[in-house]
């Protein structure tokens, strides 16, 4: 993992126009897979309350957990692998502990690279899922599927997806 900030003092580079991490998105519907990656003592899982999400004292780096620090409740996010080791969000309703939880606005410019792209995707698609609970269709609501990156109709099976404006 690198240290160094990002973006570097002076540069023109915006942490939501670098590809930090591979999206595997080949892996979002193989559950056996997912099963095995969050388990795994290397996989690294951010947990999101709403916009806020944990990070050190100094808003320099984000306070990854593994399942084994994690309640079982909340919805999982795939989010991809960097350097061969498996990403999660785990939305939750509520912050998980006393440490320092905030906004990506208030870290952006103190996050170094990589997490600044994963909080980045972790962000959209928890807020994404906040805001699309109900099918356009007929209302039912909406099921999370493709490790969430999906949303399904409980009813008709219609899919819905991020949404991929630019910023």
């Amino acid at each position: 993992m690198s240290d160094v900030l990002f973006p570097e003092r002076g540069s023109t580079d915006i942490a939501l126009s670098v590809r930090t991490h591979d999206r595997v998105g080949e892996r979002r519907t193989d559950e056996a897979w997912l099963a095995r990656a969050w388990t795994a003592p290397t996989t690294r899982i951010v947990p999101v309350a709403g916009t806020r999400f944990p990070v050190d004292e100094a808003g320099a780096a984000v306070r990854w957990h593994t399942a084994a620090d994690l309640p079982d409740s909340g919805m999982r996010i795939f989010l991809g692998s960097r350097d061969d080791v498996a990403h999660f969000a785990l939305v939750v309703d509520e912050p998980l502990d006393e440490g320092r939880w905030t906004g990506f606005r208030a870290v952006v410019q103190t996050l170094p690279e990589p997490d600044a792209g994963f909080m980045v995707h972790a962000i959209a698609l928890a807020e994404w899922h906040a805001a699309h609970r109900f099918c356009p269709r007929d209302g039912s609501p909406l099921v999370a599927s493709d490790a969430g990156h999906v949303l399904r109709c409980e009813t008709n099976a219609h899919q819905q997806f991020p949404r991929t404006d630019p910023a």
